[in-house]
């Protein structure tokens, strides 16, 4: 039986649309495409995501709500994003091939109206790794976003980030059971200037945390910046994230509703 709440929400984007046809019919490609998808019968496939709620801080307020829509075509999902008042803000929709994510959309939501503003490509090699993500928006034309460096051994090195001065990247090293250890973002020809440093910590089969100095140095008393939680079918069931940079407290919390 499909979800209560999750069907208010597509019959709210449905109302929204039904307005915005009668009043301002769409003209841009990527929203009638989304409209169209919207219009389409929706599964709800066993195991999958379908919400994620966010609280502020350390309290039980709804800060949003994320609702995630698999439209029977497959090979697509809808995510709808809601704020506190339970008002439609955002719409995502992502394109998937052989379980890679290949593009993703993101619109705006106002006055019943969605509107672009966003659209990331993704690239991977003959391997299945991802290796350049572009981006489009409203402001700018289409640019290389991030590229994706590995090892000989298919691990992920580091993500380089061009800009007009440099390029930002973000550093990985890894234990001796081939996890990811460590994170740490700097800029070519520093890779040595560690700046928000995490620390990752693992149970037997999970990463548990992602732990931090204050402010994101490398000395100190690390402390979680992200906590991380489990169902017993292993699927990620919350999250909290603390900030390092104002005494380590609590940014937010989020739970994770499976099919």
């Amino acid at each position: 039986m499909r979800n209560n709440g999750l069907l208010f929400v597509v019959i709210t984007v449905f109302l929204g649309c039904e307005t915005m046809q009668e009043n301002e019919p769409l003209t841009g490609a990527k929203e009638i495409e989304l409209l169209e998808l919207l219009d389409k019968p929706v599964i709800e496939p066993s195991g999958e995501l379908f919400k994620v709620i966010t609280y502020g801080g350390n309290s039980d307020k709804i800060h949003s709500t994320r609702s995630i829509l698999y439209p029977s075509t497959g090979d697509v999902t809808i995510h709808i994003i809601q704020d506190q008042n339970e008002d439609t803000v955002g719409i995502g929709l992502n394109y998937f091939e052989n379980a890679e994510i290949q593009i993703s959309h993101y619109f705006n939501f106002s006055n019943h109206q969605p509107i672009w503003q966003s659209t990331r490509e993704y690239f991977y090699d003959s391997n299945g790794l991802l290796r350049e993500l572009f981006v489009e928006t409203t402001d700018q034309p289409r640019k290389l976003l991030a590229r994706y460096v590995y090892d000989s051994f298919d691990k992920l090195e580091r993500v380089e980030y061009p800009y007009e001065n440099g390029t930002e990247l973000q550093l990985y090293t890894y234990n001796d059971a081939n996890r990811i250890a460590s994170e740490w973002t700097s800029n070519m020809g520093q890779e040595d200037t560690k700046v928000d440093l995490l620390v990752y910590e693992y149970s037997e089969h999970h990463l548990i945390a992602k732990k931090s100095g204050e402010r994101g140095s490398e000395e100190g008393n690390f402390q979680d910046a992200f906590r991380y939680y489990y169902d017993q079918s292993g699927n990620l069931s919350a999250q909290e994230v603390f900030d390092p940079y104002f005494g380590f407290q609590q940014v937010n919390r989020s739970e994770y509703y499976y099919y």
